[in-house]
Order: structure tokens, then C-alpha cells, then sequence
């Protein structure tokens, strides 16, 4: 995994700071949300491809917008990101917020985001259920930051949730596996020939929640087993 260093680093960051109740929303951009739009290939300290509380046609006043190309060179809004405080839980209350967005932004990516968990939404895809919502990545997910990559990448043109589905799948098969000793696995083997049952757990959770990539959830059971 290309960034597995640096997210292990901000999760060591976000586990000292998540019961700190002076860590506010404005602390939560500067200490977390920064530090990986920077990974995601932007140059934090240029508002020409971060833009900060920038009204949009409604006054809103989102807390950052990205920009692919310059903003000054008529560059469009690739993403919308609004960010909570990471010592609050605000993410459930404020789906609404990031639909007012859609109305007020040329933008088809959004973003909602306490630093730890993030929540992506495409406009153009109002049949998802939740509406618009298409996946949500979390950090101590082994390979979340690649997956946002896929997605937030400056230098990728079009989102690919798809992959960056994968990339989650991956990681939690792997930290569901390793979350059991060896010894475990190999004693449930021998007596029933099949996983242990936590890790088949989480098998059958995975393909519920990652229905169009059963077959590579399958197949990585195989090779395990």
C-alpha cells in the first residue's frame, strides 16, 4: 500500500486528539484534513488549488474546494469538502448540509469529512441509497488513504469508486484475519475445515455491504483457506 506509513501516522495523531474537546473543526482541517488532501498531490499552501470558505451561489460557505486546474484560469471545482470536528459527532446530523452543496456548487464530488471517517457523495447519482452517497472510508481501514486517492487524487481525472471499493475490502479482509491468532485459524481448520467463525463473520458482512465485489471476497477466502 502506497501511503500505509503515513496513514498509520495520522491514525497514531487521531487516537491522542479524538478526546480532546478544545480540538475543534478549524484544528481538525490544520491537524488531519490538510495533511492528507497534501498525499491526495495538492499543494496545500496554494488557494489557487485549495480554496477555503469560498461562497457558492447560495452564501454557503464550504470549507474547502479543489481545484484540478487554477482557479484563477477558470480551473472547475473538482470536490466540495465540508469538515466537523473530529472530538464531536456530527457526520450523521449534517447529510442535509452537503445537499444544499449540490445546489450552490458546479462540483460532482462532495465530501463530509471529521478527518477519520469520510463520507463520499456523486451528484450524479441520486438513485444510491443513501441518495448520492457512494462509499465511506475510514481511516484505520488498512489502505483507506489509497482509497481516497482513487478518488481525491489531483492527478486522477475521474473518480474511480470502483477501486477505491477494493482497496477497503482488502484492507478489512486483512485486519479481520490478523485480528485472530494463526494458532486459532489452524485449530477451527483442522476440526471443521472452514474459517474461523469471526473471520466468516466478516466474509458474509463484506459481501453484503460490497455486493459487486463478491467474487474477489470469494476468491480471497479460497486463497486463504
Amino acid at each position: 500500500m502506497r501511503f500505509e506509513a503515513e496513514r498509520k501516522e495520522l491514525l497514531n495523531r487521531i487516537n491522542r486528539w479524538r478526546s480532546w474537546n478544545l480540538f475543534n473543526e478549524e484544528a481538525t482541517i490544520l491537524g488531519v484534513v490538510l495533511p492528507i488532501i497534501k498525499l491526495m498531490g495538492y499543494d496545500i499552501s496554494n488557494p489557487e488549488e485549495v480554496l477555503p470558505q469560498s461562497p457558492d451561489r447560495n452564501r454557503n460557505r464550504p470549507d474547502l474546494k479543489l481545484y484540478q486546474m487554477s482557479a484563477l484560469d477558470n480551473g472547475e471545482v473538482k470536490h466540495v469538502i465540508e469538515v466537523k470536528a473530529l472530538s464531536k459527532n456530527e457526520l450523521a446530523n449534517s447529510t442535509s448540509q452537503i445537499g444544499s452543496y449540490f445546489v450552490g456548487n458546479s462540483a460532482q464530488w462532495y465530501v463530509l469529512t471529521n478527518g477519520y471517517e469520510w463520507k463520499i457523495y456523486d451528484s450524479n447519482s441520486p438513485h444510491t441509497k443513501p441518495r448520492y452517497f457512494r462509499i465511506n472510508i475510514i481511516l484505520d481501514t488498512v489502505g483507506a488513504i489509497d482509497a481516497l486517492y482513487h478518488i481525491l487524487g489531483k492527478d486522477v481525472d475521474t473518480p474511480d469508486i470502483e477501486s477505491a471499493a477494493e482497496k477497503i475490502v482488502k484492507g478489512r479482509l486483512e485486519t479481520a484475519a490478523r485480528k485472530i491468532f494463526w494458532s486459532d485459524h489452524r485449530t477451527v481448520w483442522e476440526g471443521a475445515a472452514q474459517l474461523h467463525k469471526s473471520l466468516l463473520q466478516d466474509v458474509e458482512k463484506l459481501k453484503k455491504e460490497f455486493a459487486s465485489h463478491e467474487d474477489m471476497i470469494e476468491q480471497w477466502r479460497q486463497d486463504f483457506e
